[in-house]
């Protein structure tokens, strides 16, 4: 998380967060700022009551890294083996082989056409 992203929770004072300096020396790369009494309290609720944004006491945050957030919010539940399965199950097939007839179609169908990176998207075009 960037600085300009949780100094909209806390903008002054925001150096004494606690655990700040260990997320600093990490470029605050797998560190979330947390409210402390997200604990105790969800964020809809905070941001019904105006207590999500522009609070003046660093003290009311730290800085956890996401497995610790993960862990806050689920309250240390894991997944099921059942739902484990089930994500098994809808990953990509990766690495697995082709038949000829299916390598032939996809050779077909690209037949004639390049492709190039236009915005970030791969365009494909007739040659």
């Amino acid at each position: 998380m960037r600085q300009y992203k949780f100094r909209k929770y806390c903008p002054e004072h925001y150096q004494e967060i606690e655990n700040y300096e260990l997320a600093k020396a990490d470029n605050f790369k797998g560190w979330v700022c947390h409210h402390r009494n997200g604990e105790e309290f969800s964020k809809e609720w905070l941001l019904k009551n105006n207590m999500y944004y522009n609070r003046k006491d660093p003290h009311e945050f730290k800085f956890v890294t996401i497995d610790e957030h993960y862990l806050i919010h689920n309250k240390g539940k894991k997944h099921t083996e059942e739902w484990k399965d089930k994500m098994k199950g809808n990953k990509l097939h990766l690495g697995c082989k082709h038949s000829d007839e299916c390598k032939s179609k996809m050779r077909a169908a690209k037949l004639g056409k390049h492709w190039t990176t236009i915005n970030g998207k791969r365009v494909w075009y007739e040659i």
